[in-house]
C-alpha cells in the first residue's frame, strides 16, 4: 500500500537547494517517465531540483538523510524546490501534484498541493509494501483540479526488503 499526503514549507528562505543524485529530469527503464509524459521545459522550472529523502527539514525545505533505497514500509519522501522567480503569485496560484509509480504501475495519486505565496519548497510522503523500482512523477498545473497538468520532475528510486 502506498499513500501520499501532501505537505509544503510555509516558511519561505534563503536558497539552500543541496546536491542531489537523481535531480530532473531522471530517466526510468522505458526511456522517460513511467506514464510516458516529458518532461515540460516550463513545469521543469518552476517544480526543481526533486528528489527522494528519509525526511523533510521545515525550516529551509532542504531533505532530511537523501537516499534512493527505502525498505519496504519506509516513509519516502519527495521532496521538492520551487523557482518563485517564475510565478506572479498575485495573479494566480500554482498547484503541484504527484503520481507515485512501483515497478512502473501507478499505486497512489495525491491531491494538488495550492502555493499562494512563495515557499522554499515542498514534498510528498508515502510508504509500499512492494519491492522493486520506483518512480515519481511531479507535475505543475495552474487549475486547482490539475486538469492541465505538465510534467515537471521524475524521482527514481529503489524499494528493498
Amino acid at each position: 500500500t502506498v499513500t501520499t499526503p501532501a505537505s509544503t514549507d510555509t516558511t519561505p528562505a534563503a536558497d539552500t537547494t543541496p546536491a542531489s543524485t537523481n535531480t530532473t529530469p531522471a530517466a526510468n527503464s522505458n526511456g522517460g517517465s513511467p506514464s510516458g509524459a516529458a518532461i515540460d521545459p516550463n513545469a521543469a522550472s518552476i517544480v526543481t531540483n526533486a528528489q527522494t529523502a528519509r525526511g523533510f527539514n521545515q525550516v529551509d525545505g532542504s531533505p532530511k538523510d537523501p537516499t534512493t533505497t527505502f525498505k519496504t514500509g519506509d516513509q519516502i519522501y519527495i521532496v521538492f524546490k520551487l523557482n518563485n522567480e517564475k510565478v506572479d503569485y498575485t495573479t494566480q496560484k500554482i498547484y503541484v501534484n504527484a503520481e507515485l509509480y512501483i515497478n512502473n504501475t501507478i499505486v497512489s495519486k495525491s491531491d494538488p498541493l495550492t502555493i499562494d505565496k512563495p515557499r522554499v519548497g515542498g514534498y510528498f510522503a508515502g510508504s509500499s509494501s512492494t519491492t522493486g523500482q520506483g518512480a515519481t512523477e511531479i507535475y505543475l498545473c495552474y487549475k486547482s483540479d490539475c486538469s492541465d497538468a505538465k510534467l515537471a520532475q521524475v524521482v527514481n528510486f529503489t524499494v528493498q526488503n
